[in-house]
């Protein structure tokens, strides 16, 4: 059975109604910190008409976005408390999300070395020895 082909829909017009829903689900997901499903709860709608905001609605978005950056604002401004009082686990968080630009960056490196014969991985420990130790 072939499936049918759906077109796209196009903006929504917004109503009275969906306008109030949607300003339930912005106010519910500030509330909870971002999480969408107590979101949707909050403004009684399933996660299927949120996805249809974000794809037919580019002011409800605007709005989301919105929120999102003020969450992300409070958020930040809590770390940056929690790090002056000497919060080091935060410290390192922030360094290495906050300072990438800095060379605050954890990285790995992998080496391997190719011979004609037989190919050779190295990743910095010689499996020899670990299994001599067990």
């Amino acid at each position: 059975m072939a499936r049918r082909k759906v077109a796209p829909r196009g903006p929504m017009q917004v109503s009275a109604n969906t306008k109030a829903r949607q300003e339930k689900f912005i106010h519910g997901f500030a509330t909870n910190l971002g999480h969408i499903g107590k979101a949707c709860e909050a403004a009684d709608i399933n996660r299927a008409t949120y996805y249809d905001w974000q794809q037919r609605d580019p002011k409800f978005v605007a709005r989301l976005h919105d929120k999102i950056e003020l969450i992300n604002d409070n958020l930040e401004q809590v770390m940056v408390a929690k790090a002056h009082k000497g919060d080091n686990d935060l410290l390192k968080f922030w360094a290495k999300t906050k300072m990438r630009h800095r060379g605050f960056v954890e990285q790995q490196e992998v080496t391997n070395n190719i011979t004609a014969n037989n190919i050779q991985i190295n990743f910095g420990f010689d499996l020899k020895d670990s299994k001599e130790e067990e």
